[in-house]
């Protein structure tokens, strides 16, 4: 077979459209404005379409998207791992785009406001919100297996394992971090949050979900809640866990928690 160039990517011998060793194309289309369309279509605004079928369709239909993962179709959706961790992402980049502080989000995102009563407890405070901002992405990731757990609980009829409900938990939780990029930008243009009505929203969306996926009625609407919140209350007495022994073997923070 005739030899007509070398693959400008990897230097494969190329005689076709397209190297054998790499797909590049042969030869190289020169730049055009149809090339930078297409190259931002593909590679920025939707992995070949798919992030915005997945964003779409786990809006309108979330049980589906996970079904079909689950069943074998990994060509139609962004993979649920890698979802969760672009919309993490998004999230953790509009803080720093925005310059928004975590603590003044935590805080402005608290029904209650300030819980602490002196300088040195909210000190305290902020050191502990910094650690968890620091590692916003370990914690939000425990959400996931203690989810899929409830999960199996609440629908062990299913007949699904441990790790195929795991699927639908990082797709959910994926998809409600658009309500906490929303609270961002609010945030940023109003100093205010909408968390007392995204927290709602969120509750409702899991029980949405698990009618989605798991058959229409009140039960599994139901049951969608209680996972939710089951999941919810179980993070944070981990956290809580976290926290009391973090202040018990850090004798900095013991000081700053006393009152003056």
């Amino acid at each position: 077979m005739e030899i007509l160039s070398h693959c400008i990517n990897c230097s494969t011998a190329v005689s076709t459209t397209y190297c054998p060793t790499c797909g590049q194309k042969n030869p190289p289309k020169k730049i055009s404005l149809m090339n930078l369309y297409t190259d931002f279509q593909s590679r920025v605004y939707g992995f070949d379409g798919m992030f915005p079928q997945t964003l779409r369709d786990l809006t309108i239909r979330p049980g589906k998207v996970a079904l079909d993962y689950i069943n074998g179709n990994r060509v139609k959706y962004v993979g649920p791992v890698g979802y969760f961790f672009v919309m993490l992402t998004i999230f953790i980049l509009s803080l720093s785009v925005f310059k928004i502080d975590f603590y003044a989000l935590s805080v402005a995102s608290n029904p209650f406001g300030k819980t602490t009563t002196t300088p040195g407890q909210e000190a305290a405070t902020q050191m502990v919100i910094k650690i968890f901002s620091e590692n916003l992405r370990i914690f939000q990731f425990m959400l996931v297996p203690l989810t899929a757990i409830w999960l199996k609980v609440f629908f062990r009829k299913s007949g699904h394992s441990m790790l195929e409900m795991m699927v639908p938990a990082f797709y959910w939780y994926g998809h409600v971090e658009i309500l906490a990029i929303m609270n961002v930008l609010l945030f940023y243009f109003t100093g205010f949050t909408a968390n007392s009505i995204s927290l709602p929203v969120n509750i409702l969306y899991f029980g949405f979900a698990c009618m989605s996926m798991f058959g229409k009625g009140a039960a599994p609407f139901i049951k969608g809640i209680l996972v939710y919140l089951t999941s919810f209350f179980t993070f944070m007495l981990l956290n809580g866990i976290f926290v009391s022994v973090y202040i018990a073997t850090s004798p900095e923070l013991r000081e700053m928690m006393k009152p003056k």
